[in-house]
């Protein structure tokens, strides 16, 4: 058997005094009665055990229920948290699936209003080459005939080598009746003539006259033709590009809409599983609290039972024998010994000669000089008017009426150059304008592509943040499951310490008791007394009494033995208490150290996750930002395309118009001075003096 010496060695810090002191105070209890050990030492060896078996596992249970509302409290916080945020996920997946269904209804509307009006571009592109086919067919049969012939004769021609330009006219007939009734472009007096001529009617237009009416009728369906197939293509293009931005932004929602259901898939995931550990941990919890009621209550009766047999030995020996079985028994050898601290097209006027002055000559030699001259300026302007109006000189057409001709040939004159200048004055201000508005665009694709730039590198700086921010929580969580793994060693340590010294203490208390019970009853009570201080008197018919055991000095030596153990017991005790107080205070600032700990971290690791969910929540609005700006971006650069286009589509007739006018001008100029000279000569005929 261990020594109780080790007690005191550990209550004065482990040294060799303390120890010395146990075994003196262990024989004297030795020495005052050894008869009372064997029954006190069984005793107690029984309720120790038992003791600590119920100080043990109360402290186990309380500090496991202790844990377990811990791990609810966090887990119900979590679970919260987490709805919380599925709360939010849900209306952001919701939001995301009506841009969504608006983004498929507009692209779906555009796929149905593109085919529809495909629809009508072959319509109208079947129309016109149609009317294309019939016309060249017209024309080339009208190019076989004589330009002068009367064009009515045609429709009557049977015989020779016209029978085949008849059969096709009549065959044309009517899909060319209604082509030039259809026409906007033709004059009333063009379509009059053509109509008249499909008719076979008599008088009209001669055949050369028909044919050029055909030959720009023709030519005006060419151009409307290739304008019709430029805009389709303009609008294929357009109608291409919204709805592949269209497609690329319900792909981006589809993928964001399905990033979200995963997030909330797992927040669920994560949700159900904290909700099994919850409801473990109540049944763990409920399970744990009806195990320590039921053992608190036998404890306690097992205590009362211990506490009425200890005191039936009131005796001396009894005493005795109960203090050397508390102090020398094994499980008080245990208990001292392990109280030791732990550490922790525009036609062109051609300039034509001056018609030279003739004021002297005859009216009809001034006819034949005035028709000479005006088919002259007609042949080099090309003008038909001008020779019309010299046939009618020729002709000897009234004076004044060939006057008020030359007079309204002037005015179509003026009229062509109001349509140059208007011409001139359209394609300086459209050019201009366009011109503009394609700097404006470029402009405004440079400022896109530099908000594209930042809206970029915006979201890889928060990606970074989110990728750094995470980790950082992760550390913070690893650091926390670390900090309560080492508060639950020190915490066990700091409870086997204390229930070590309570446990000494509880087994020196009772050693003092029992010491002191027994000598302050016998030192109240005068009887039996181990000395008696009273003189007896001998009367002389008593007889002489017994020897007794000694003197009263033999006596008193006992009783001071006995107080000098209760002495250096309570002292010891006296360490301990002192020891106890010092473990208590080192666990509460222990605690209070990782309470704070504890609380500082779940704080900096909430305001990470605070802090990832607004650079998620930024980043989301970064790429929807960044899409509308792609959106944007592309929009912009086929307007400015359009834009470029549409002023290569003009440049032709621009540039001819800027390179011609003044030419066209001045040719003007001089024809009007040249009908000028004819309407002098004129009215200074002879005939009109």
């Amino acid at each position: 058997m261990r020594s109780l010496a080790l007690l005191a060695a550990v209550a004065a810090g482990g040294s060799a005094a303390g120890s010395s002191a146990m075994k003196e105070i262990v024989e004297k209890l030795r020495e005052m009665q050894k008869k009372a050990k064997e029954e006190g030492d069984a005793e107690r060896k029984v309720y120790a055990k038992f003791k600590c078996y119920c100080d043990t596992t109360r402290e186990e249970k309380e500090a496991a229920i202790k844990e377990a509302k811990v791990n609810i409290t966090e887990a119900e916080t979590e679970v919260d948290k987490l709805r919380a945020l599925n709360g939010q996920y849900g209306i952001e997946k919701a939001q995301m699936t009506r841009e969504k269904g608006s983004a498929e209804d507009a692209r779906d509307a555009d796929v149905a209003l593109r085919a529809t009006h495909q629809k009508q571009f072959e319509t109208d592109k079947s129309y016109m080459e149609a009317s294309i086919t019939q016309l060249e067919e017209v024309v080339a049969v009208l190019g076989a005939m004589e330009p002068a012939k009367p064009a009515a004769l045609v429709a009557h021609e049977t015989k020779g080598s016209f029978m085949k330009p008849k059969a096709n006219l009549l065959a044309a007939k009517s899909q060319l009746q209604k082509v030039v009734q259809d026409v906007q472009t033709l004059s009333a007096g063009d379509r009059s003539k053509v109509l008249a001529f499909l008719s076979g009617s008599a008088g009209g237009a001669s055949t050369g006259e028909i044919k050029k009416i055909l030959d720009n009728l023709l030519e005006t369906f060419k151009d409307n033709l290739k304008e019709l197939v430029s805009m389709n293509n303009v609008a294929i293009d357009t109608h291409d590009d919204f709805v592949s931005g269209k497609n690329s932004t319900i792909t981006l929602l589809s993928d964001s809409i399905q990033e979200r259901e995963d997030d909330m898939g797992d927040n669920a995931g994560t949700i159900e599983s904290d909700l099994t550990v919850i409801s473990t941990l109540k049944t763990q919890i409920e399970d744990d609290e009806s195990f320590l009621e039921d053992l608190n209550q036998q404890c306690s009766d097992k205590a009362e039972e211990y506490e009425k047999r200890n005191q039936l030995r009131v005796e001396e020996a009894a005493a005795i024998s109960k203090a050397i079985a508390i102090l020398n028994s094994d499980e008080a050898f245990d208990t001292f010994g392990a109280t030791e601290k732990k550490q922790d097209k525009v036609s062109f006027v051609q300039v034509s000669d001056v018609v030279d002055k003739a004021s002297s000559k005859t009216q009809a030699m001034l006819r034949a000089e005035v028709a000479q001259d005006l088919h002259a300026l007609a042949r080099k302007s090309k003008d038909l008017r001008i020779a019309r109006i010299a046939l009618g000189v020729k002709k000897n057409e009234a004076i004044q009426k060939v006057i008020g001709k030359l007079e309204e040939a002037k005015k179509a004159i003026d009229k062509e150059q109001e349509e140059d200048d208007h011409k001139k004055g359209f394609c300086e201000e459209e050019q201009k304008q366009n011109e503009d508005d394609r700097d404006a665009r470029q402009e405004e694709i440079e400022d896109l592509e530099e908000r594209k730039g930042l809206l970029e590198g915006d979201i890889e700086a928060l990606d970074g943040v989110i990728e750094t921010t995470n980790a950082d929580i992760q550390s913070f969580k690893e650091a926390m499951a670390t900090e309560k793994d080492n508060r639950r060693k020190d915490y066990r340590e700091y409870n086997v310490e204390v229930k070590e010294l309570k446990t000494a203490n509880k087994l020196l208390t009772k050693a003092i008791k029992v010491l002191k019970k027994f000598y302050e009853r016998n030192a109240d009570e005068e009887a039996p007394a181990l000395v008696s201080t009273k003189a007896h008197v001998k009367s002389k018919e008593d007889p002489a009494p017994p020897e007794t055991f000694g003197d009263a000095d033999s006596f008193e030596g006992q009783a001071t033995k006995g107080n000098s153990v209760i002495a250096l017991l309570e002292g010891i005790k006296a360490d301990n208490n002192v020891e106890l107080q010092a473990e208590t205070e080192e666990e509460e600032v222990a605690q209070a150290d990782f309470e704070a700990f504890m609380t500082d971290t779940q704080a900096d690791m909430q305001r990470a996750k605070e802090q990832v969910a607004d650079a998620e929540s930024l980043r989301a609005e970064k790429r929807k930002h960044l899409a509308q700006t792609e959106d944007d971006l592309k929009n912009v650069e086929q307007q400015k395309k359009d834009i470029e286009k549409y002023l290569e589509s003009i440049h032709p007739g621009c540039q001819f118009v800027h390179d011609n006018y003044k030419l066209r001008k001045d040719a003007r100029t001089e024809e009007k001075k040249q009908l000028d000279v004819a309407i002098d000569k004129l009215e200074n005929a002879p005939a009109n003096q």
